[in-house]
């Protein structure tokens, strides 16, 4: 999860890391164009650490939870839109 990313006036590119990351486990086979089987959210001893450092508020941190667990939700319903993607890439990878 991140909540933002771009490049400085230094000209150094910068990301706004929110400390979770959800991964889903992606299945492709005969008569299956790609579906994700399982999903996990990692990561929440560093983004409890964050907002015990001051890194990061309360709130900010609930909003992280709230947005990884909508990303979880719509990969197991197939309906993350980078599954698209993945899914065009399967069927005709030169497109």
């Amino acid at each position: 999860m991140h909540g933002g990313e771009g490049v400085g006036e230094d000209g150094l590119p910068w990301i706004d890391d929110l400390y979770l990351d959800v991964i889903g486990n992606w299945v492709v086979g005969p008569e299956c164009p790609g579906r994700v089987t399982e999903t996990h959210i990692i990561d929440g001893d560093e983004l409890e650490d964050a907002v015990r450092d001051g890194r990061m508020t309360a709130a900010q941190a609930e909003a992280t939870w709230a947005h990884a667990r909508a990303v979880e939700s719509a990969l197991c319903a197939g309906t993350y839109p980078p599954l698209a993607v993945l899914r065009r890439y399967l069927e005709d990878p030169y497109t």
